[in-house]
């Protein structure tokens, strides 16, 4: 990255901080208070931001304020699902091309994580229906969470009907696995084609350029703090 584009980061950043910051001086005037956030508050802050932003705007190529938030919000969200982002997003492109919602998918992710801790402490029922598709939890558990779509979505697409994929996704997924059968049934080309588009387009980041946003993100998270304390 040119020393021009950080500092068009920067001003970025900066520009966005003293917006919010002219906003918080609005309302506190309209509330009848003489509290003022100064500029030097204003230039501090989009210093601190600017910098964050810039350092991941390096690894990444292009970062805004407002994407380095949605990128932490993907993350956080990944690792409730013990997942990371760039499965996460490849996850979701699928979801996208079946028509499944990204609430739909998540649900499900996170009743099959469930499901699987249940085949390991011994239940069996998952167990066999885990056997059905020729896994076990154990393999299930060690895998990433999009391959273990991928392993199921190729053990559901070699039943022979539509009732037989139905039955086998509801043991796995529970209540609305109806509503993911459409991702499921291909043999898992969908999963491997959305993967394969979200690396090219550049939605899915590695763990280090994560890192980078993550740390941009808790920048930000500092100077929100600072002028609401």
């Amino acid at each position: 990255m040119t020393d021009i584009q950080a500092a068009n980061y920067r001003i970025k950043a900066t520009d966005e901080t003293a917006a919010a910051f002219n906003a918080v001086n609005k309302r506190l005037t309209d509330m009848g208070l003489n509290a003022t956030v100064s500029g030097k508050m204003v230039a501090d802050a989009g210093k601190m931001i600017g910098a964050a932003v810039a350092a991941a705007a390096a690894a990444i190529g292009y970062m805004t304020v407002s994407s380095v938030q949605a990128l932490a919000a993907q993350n956080d969200l990944a690792q409730t699902l013990g997942t990371t982002q760039a499965q996460l997003v490849a996850l979701r492109r699928a979801a996208d091309l079946s028509g499944v919602s990204h609430e739909t998918l998540e649900k499900a992710a996170k009743k099959l994580n469930n499901t699987i801790g249940e085949g390991q402490a011994g239940n069996k029922a998952a167990n066999e229906t885990f056997a059905r598709m020729g896994l076990t939890a154990d393999r299930l558990a060690a895998m990433p969470l999009d391959e273990r779509f991928a392993a199921i979505s190729r053990s559901v697409s070699g039943l022979a009907t539509q009732t037989e994929r139905a039955a086998l996704m509801q043991d796995v997924f529970g209540k609305g696995a109806q509503d993911l059968l459409p991702m499921m049934q291909d043999n898992g080309e969908t999963l491997r084609y959305a993967e394969e588009q979200t690396v090219a387009w550049g939605t899915a980041l590695s763990e280090l350029d994560m890192a980078q946003v993550a740390e941009a993100d808790d920048r930000m998270s500092d100077v929100r703090t600072t002028v609401d304390g």
